[in-house]
């Protein structure tokens, strides 16, 4: 399951960990100027935005405004990625 990691926090305090850890290294690599660092940041974002997507999908959570921004930082990272 995605969230074993966080199986000592009750479900919710995991969603919201998972949530923020994407956003959080997101955030990191678009300040990040160093391209290897960039591909890794890439790789590891890309991994963290796909299980959040996932435990949105098996909680059976709605939420349009961060499915949006999931959405929107996939294909950021795409185009980062085809820059290289």
């Amino acid at each position: 399951m995605v969230l074993a990691c966080f199986s000592f926090l009750p479900r919710e305090a995991a969603m919201s960990a998972q949530a923020s850890d994407w956003k959080r290294l997101y955030r990191l690599l678009q300040s990040e100027r160093d391209p290897q660092k960039q591909k890794d940041l890439c790789e590891r974002a890309r991994r963290l935005i796909q299980e959040r997507s996932i435990a949105l999908a098996e909680a059976n959570l709605r939420n349009a405004a961060e499915e949006d921004d999931l959405r929107a930082a996939l294909r950021e990272l795409w185009k980062l990625q085809n820059r290289q």
